[in-house]
C-alpha cells in the first residue's frame, strides 16, 4: 500500500469552496490522519510569496495541526499559463505581490528555480526548529522540472504534472 499521502492545503484560501469549508476539510483531514495507518502530509496550492505558507503553518500549529508541509511553487512555465493557474486556484494575493517585485517576475520569466521563495523559506525552517516545511512541491503546468538548476537536495522535490485547484 501507500506509505505517503499529499492532500491539498491552502494558504492563500480557495475561492472556489470558500473559507468555511476551507477550514471544515482543514479539521477533517487532521482528523483521517490520526486514523490513517500511512503518512499524511499537506501538498498545497503553488504561491509565489513565502508570508502566507508562513502564516499558513503558524494558523494550522495554533488548531493543534502538526501534517508536515510540502510547499507548492510553479515550476516553467508561460506567464499567461501561471496567470490563469493562480486565478483558477485562489493564489490571487501571491500573483499579486509577484507583479509588484521586479526581481521576482524576472525570475519567473527566465524559468529558473525560486530562488527568493526557497531562501525565505528556508530561514523560516532554520530558525524555526519545529517547522513542518519538509518538501517542496513542484507543479509543472505541462513544462519540464530540471532538478538539477533548483540547487537542492532531489529528495527534497516532488513534482506534479497535473493541476487540480479546489
Amino acid at each position: 500500500g501507500f506509505r505517503d499521502v499529499g492532500v491539498a492545503g491552502h494558504p492563500e484560501g480557495s475561492k472556489a469552496i470558500g473559507e468555511e469549508r476551507v477550514e471544515q476539510a482543514l479539521r477533517g483531514k487532521a482528523a483521517f490522519a490520526e486514523k490513517a495507518d500511512f503518512n499524511l502530509y499537506f501538498a498545497t496550492q503553488f504561491g509565489f510569496d513565502p508570508q502566507p505558507f508562513i502564516d499558513w503553518e503558524a494558523a494550522t500549529n495554533a488548531k493543534g495541526i502538526k501534517l508536515p508541509i510540502h510547499v507548492g511553487m510553479p515550476g516553467p512555465a508561460k506567464l499567461t499559463q501561471l496567470a490563469k493557474f493562480a486565478m483558477l486556484c485562489g493564489v490571487g494575493a501571491s500573483m499579486r505581490m509577484l507583479t509588484t517585485r521586479t526581481s521576482a517576475m524576472a525570475s519567473l520569466l527566465s524559468a529558473q528555480a525560486p530562488d527568493d521563495m526557497v531562501t525565505a523559506l528556508a530561514k523560516h525552517k532554520g530558525s524555526n526548529a519545529q517547522s513542518r516545511f519538509k518538501k517542496i512541491h513542484f507543479f509543472a503546468f505541462g513544462g519540464v522540472v530540471d532538478r538539477k538548476s533548483t540547487r537542492l537536495n532531489s529528495s527534497h522535490i516532488t513534482i506534479s504534472y497535473a493541476v487540480f485547484c479546489l
